[in-house]
């Protein structure tokens, strides 16, 4: 054979070699796999990080729709966080600083969560309660119109139970605590009962028809009302009101005193244990200052 043919030969076998290898690797690279579900670039996302997405129970047309916008959703973040990538700097795209004082945030969150669950006294006292509120009226400015109230939304063709309910709730009665929970249960088609606890009345305005341009007049004016609504009727008993801007009851500031005295323990707590650490590690000479 001449050396031409045969180095022609040759040149052929290694371009045919060179075309399966490449054709390999663009299958491997580029070509969507089984388990795969999308791919931006050379990232692709598994069929196993569907996991968990779709809640038992849901529809096949609603998870369709979740699995989609999840997968929607990987590819622009992805896109977005390739391009980032490509317009920082490696120094720009190291975290690992951040990454460390976040970890050690997050030790030492956990620790204190521990103390905290294993040593704070949860228990408070009413007499802790009063003397903090009354220390600290300043603090309890009323930001809400608040009202003390029973409300019954009963069928209009009831003629018993709307008979029975103005009664109820006829402004010179004194509540039957019983009498109210078992006409609500077995009666009303919706209730509120919040006579001897303090409820917003821009809640109360949610959830019944009432009309109001001054809320403090509507309040000094209606100890009782009826709202018919279509084939409702809402009856609707004031017993107390507060105004905004005025001082805010202690009754309806009980829990949130709670919440700021245990607070307030969780900080001491922390602080005691940061202090005796810091004793203790002095008088073994465990630290220097330079």
């Amino acid at each position: 054979m001449k050396l031409s043919s045969y180095l022609r030969n040759l040149g052929f076998l290694l371009l045919a070699t060179l075309i399966l290898s490449s054709c390999t690797y663009i299958k491997t690279r580029f070509t969507k796999d089984e388990d795969s579900v999308a791919r931006v670039n050379n990232t692709y996302l598994d069929r196993a990080n569907l996991a968990g997405i779709v809640p038992p129970g849901t529809s096949a047309r609603d998870s369709l729709v979740m699995v989609k916008n999840y997968i929607n959703n990987w590819i622009r973040n992805q896109l977005i966080l390739e391009h980032a990538e490509g317009n920082l700097t490696e120094e720009q795209q190291d975290f690992t600083s951040q990454l460390e004082e976040y970890r050690k945030s997050l030790v030492i969150y956990t620790f204190e969560q521990k103390l905290i669950n294993q040593n704070l006294d949860t228990t408070i006292r009413e007499e802790e309660v009063e003397t903090y509120y009354e220390q600290n009226k300043a603090n309890f400015e009323l930001r809400d119109n608040i009202v003390k109230v029973i409300m019954f939304k009963i069928s209009s063709d009831s003629a018993k139970a709307l008979k029975a309910a103005r009664e109820l709730l006829r402004p010179d009665s004194i509540v039957d605590f019983d009498a109210v929970e078992r006409f609500s249960l077995n009666r009303t088609q919706q209730n509120i009962i919040s006579y001897d606890s303090w409820y917003l009345f821009n809640d109360l305005l949610q959830l019944v028809p009432i009309t109001t341009y001054n809320e403090s007049a509507y309040l000094e004016n209606h100890k009782f009302v009826e709202l018919p609504v279509g084939n409702s009727i809402y009856l609707v008993r004031f017993y107390d009101f507060k105004i905004k801007n005025g001082l805010s009851p202690l009754s309806f500031e009980r829990n949130n005193i709670r919440n700021i005295i245990l607070n307030r323990r969780k900080i001491e707590l922390i602080n005691k244990m940061r202090d005796d650490l810091y004793d203790k590690a002095s008088k073994k000479n465990e630290f220097e200052i330079y």
